[in-house]
């Protein structure tokens, strides 16, 4: 996120939700899996929802003050937070996660507070029993002997 305000960037995801309202009876219509309930459509547009509704209390707070100034820790926290508890079915949850792994990228000290771990995965128990079928099958990350964990590319202004 280069420094910008948070109108400027409210404006790409209003942007990103009127394009989704205007497509989303095609995208329920495409809606066939697991369930055919055919509101996937609907369920991604409220969860982008909770996402501006989340940015419109940070302008409320910070005004016009540039996102640098604010800190995009709070910005990435807010919206991935705002995201996920606003996220409506399998479709909401799983954009809320994409919204979440975009919002982290944009923070370069996200990785050293887990937000920005690429191919980080829930430790092994940490669910009662591991999903079943192909679409949920999660992939087990190889592991060699001796191999260590990558490196935090985080500043240590960041720590």
């Amino acid at each position: 996120m280069s420094d910008g305000d948070l109108a400027r960037f409210r404006a790409a995801v209003a942007g990103g939700l009127a394009h989704l309202e205007s497509r989303r009876q095609e995208v329920n219509d495409l809606n066939v899996f697991p369930v055919a309930d055919g509101d996937t459509g609907d369920n991604m547009a409220l969860t982008l929802r909770a996402v501006l509704v989340e940015l419109d209390v940070l302008l409320e707070r910070h005004g016009e003050t540039p996102i640098d100034a604010i800190g995009r820790s709070e910005i990435v926290e807010s919206v991935a937070r705002a995201a996920l508890l606003g996220a409506r079915g399998n479709s909401g949850v799983i954009l809320s996660q994409l919204v979440r792994g975009a919002a982290a990228g944009l923070d370069p000290c996200a990785a050293g507070r887990g937000g920005g771990r690429r191919g980080a995965r829930p430790p092994d128990g940490a669910f009662p029993r591991r999903p079943t079928g192909r679409a949920a099958r999660l992939p087990r990350a190889p592991s060699a002997p001796g191999s260590r964990p990558r490196q935090s590319a985080c500043p240590a202004s960041c720590s």
